[in-house]
């Protein structure tokens, strides 16, 4: 089963939400999961497109799914919440923003 995105309480007794200490533990697996994103050979294309402001539309959502993909996969959630990861990273902001060039949305 996928884990959901939650709220964030230091104990994590409301219903709900998740403890500092697994919000912690989702931090440091999505930090993983993209560092093992862009230190895999095979994602070097991704990688490089992902930070190319000539990219095309198409190159970008090519590989800013095959981002969000294996972050879902390493950390056992739905694409669609890798996806809120990601927006929320400051290394990708602006992925989906109308300054960027080609954005996705």
């Amino acid at each position: 089963m996928a884990k959901r995105l939650h709220p964030t309480a230091l104990t994590g007794s409301g219903e709900g939400e998740d403890s500092l200490r697994d919000h912690m533990g989702n931090k440091q697996d999505y930090f993983t999961a993209t560092k093992t994103f862009t230190q895999n050979p095979a994602n070097a294309e991704h990688v490089e497109t992902l930070s190319d402001d000539n990219a095309t539309l198409e190159q970008k959502q090519k590989a800013y799914d095959a981002l969000a993909n294996t972050i879902a996969a390493q950390m056992g959630i739905s694409p669609v919440d890798a996806k809120a990861y990601i927006d929320q990273d400051a290394q990708f902001a602006g992925l989906y923003s109308k300054r960027n060039r080609h954005h996705l949305c």
